[in-house]
């Protein structure tokens, strides 16, 4: 919601693409104790600024930090929309951290009333619930399919509390009438220091990496390390990208995560991050792709974010994201070149 481009367009315009089939809607950037008792949202200019009247947090009540927003008429109707085509919709809890603390949870109690504020208000209607709804409209209900954490700042003890609300949150999909997910974007560095235990902890069904901005394990790096593969060679070179996967590959069998799908994270344009870390789709990341296409673990790409990759046009006039679903598509169908 934050990037350029999605806010002209609006979600349902994303959600027709071909290219897309997940959308993180980020980002949730404050949670109870930053925000007067309930959480703060911040989807940019898809939302109007127009805030709920929070009920205040241990005792004080703030309203100079209600930031929990009330009218997104795009994302109200985009949701529906996009659920309608087989999108899957989430909402993110984290992202940049701005100042310190922007996010945290605090307490047992914090981390379990998050749980229950993040079902009663993105999750089914609980029609004998006390929840505010920002994504309903009148005589529409609208609901999530699961919860992204993109946690990039961590306190000491902290990631017992995330393991808490992720447990509780998750005891409540049962009772929901289609499948729920939740998700991670972990840092490409292993383990990550924010996410490794909670990862380690409780179940996360996709793992969306953050291949940029960490010139250690970037794909950048891996790129560099491997400037004939696909052509001259299919035996991939060592590389920082390298062993740190096959480190995260090798520790979630020993997780609850352990038939988590992981998503190679990439930019979407070169300023949707450090510009270097950009990769050319055609002779960059198809190689990148046919490389790990047949791994059991390959989910598929993630892009970072929607409205740099729409804005990032490509000489046959398709956008960034596009061009990447296009060669998925075609690895999948190119039996010779993939017998898996």
């Amino acid at each position: 919601g934050q990037g350029p481009g999605e806010n002209e367009l609006g979600l349902a315009h994303f959600c027709e693409s071909s290219g897309v089939d997940i959308i993180p809607l980020g980002f949730m950037n404050h949670y109870i104790a930053q925000a007067n008792g309930y959480p703060g949202t911040n989807f940019g200019g898809s939302c109007f600024a127009e805030n709920y009247t929070a009920p205040g947090y241990n005792g004080v009540n703030n309203p100079a930090l209600n930031d929990l927003q009330k009218k997104c008429p795009s994302m109200v109707s985009g949701i529906p929309h996009c659920q309608s085509l087989g999108k899957k919709i989430l909402l993110s809890l984290g992202g940049l951290v701005v100042t310190e603390n922007a996010y945290a949870l605090t307490s047992v109690e914090d981390a379990e009333h998050m749980a229950d504020f993040l079902w009663g208000a993105f999750g089914p209607l609980n029609p004998s619930g006390n929840w505010p709804r920002p994504f309903d409209t009148e005589g529409v209900v609208n609901e999530v399919d699961g919860f992204d954490f993109d946690i990039e700042h961590i306190n000491a003890g902290e990631q017992e509390y995330y393991i808490i609300l992720i447990t509780r949150l998750r005891s409540y999909f049962p009772l929901a009438h289609k499948q729920y997910l939740i998700t991670g974007a972990p840092q490409c560095l292993f383990p990550d220091l924010q996410m490794g235990d909670i990862i380690n902890q409780v179940q996360f069904d996709i793992l969306f990496v953050q291949y940029y901005n960490t010139p250690q394990c970037s794909a950048r790096e891996w790129v560099s390390s491997n400037p004939g593969f696909g052509i001259s060679t299919n035996i991939e070179n060592s590389s920082g990208f390298k062993k740190n996967l096959d480190a995260l590959v090798t520790s979630l069998p020993m997780s609850k995560s352990k038939d988590a799908r992981l998503y190679i994270g990439l930019l979407g344009s070169t300023g949707a991050g450090v510009s270097g870390d950009y990769l050319d789709p055609a002779s960059e990341v198809a190689p990148l792709i046919k490389a790990h296409f047949c791994k059991p673990y390959f989910g598929g790409i993630m892009i970072f974010d929607a409205g740099h990759s729409e804005q990032n046009v490509g000489g046959d006039g398709k956008p960034f994201h596009e061009e990447i679903k296009d060669i998925l598509v075609s690895d999948s169908t190119d039996t010779k070149a993939f017998p898996c």
